[in-house]
């Protein structure tokens, strides 16, 4: 009749581990009533740059370089998005051009779980970062989840001799987008140290 149940898909192709779908579609009008997908350890080397670099940065995609690998799932309802488990295996990502690596975050392990209508909990480890010449030491992101809420725990990451505090972050989805408050602070750091490694 006017509905099309797919009951499984699976694709293969390279990056793309395991890959499958299930969904039941209105087609006159055209809706989606009801779709899930799965992607199981999918190598973000292979599609970082394909499918993430072009959405996370257009004019610099062709200098940002991935790693580790990627699972996820995602569940709709009546065109809508009702949740998003992802999980992190060793990923990272890097910003590189002719002068060597200008940014740089990762690796990063941990799982991100998403549900409409529910308060969820989200754990990332992040074992460090680099911009230039300044480089952060590993820390931990834990964050609380909700539907239009996103509140940050302290977290810490050490830089140089001193530390950068991020602090009682709350962002919140409203009618004209996302909003938020918080805080960020540096400890003491040395000024020769941080002089130097800003080539001043």
């Amino acid at each position: 009749g006017a509905t099309l149940q797919v009951r499984s898909a699976h694709l293969q192709a390279e990056g793309l581990g395991r890959l499958a779908a299930s969904a039941r579609i209105d087609l006159d009008p055209l809706k989606l009533r009801e779709g899930a997908l799965a992607l199981a350890d999918a190598d973000l080397a292979v599609i970082g740059p394909r499918w993430l670099a072009p959405l996370l940065a257009p004019a610099q995609a062709e200098q940002l370089v991935f790693s580790g690998q990627l699972s996820a799932g995602l569940r709709f309802a009546d065109d809508r998005l009702l949740g998003l488990d992802a999980s992190f295996e060793q990923a990272g990502v890097a910003l590189r051009d002719e002068a060597g690596t200008r940014l740089a975050f990762g690796p990063v392990d941990g799982h991100l779980p998403w549900q409409a209508g529910k308060r969820s909990a989200a754990r990332l480890e992040i074992g460090g970062g680099r911009w230039e010449k300044l480089t952060l030491g590993p820390f931990v992101l834990d964050a609380e989840l909700s539907e239009d809420e996103i509140r940050l725990e302290r977290t810490a990451a050490a830089l140089l001799d001193g530390k950068v505090v991020l602090e009682g972050l709350h962002l919140r989805r409203g009618a004209q987008g996302w909003a938020g408050v918080g805080s960020v602070f540096v400890e003491p750091l040395s000024m020769p140290e941080l002089t130097a490694a800003l080539g001043l």
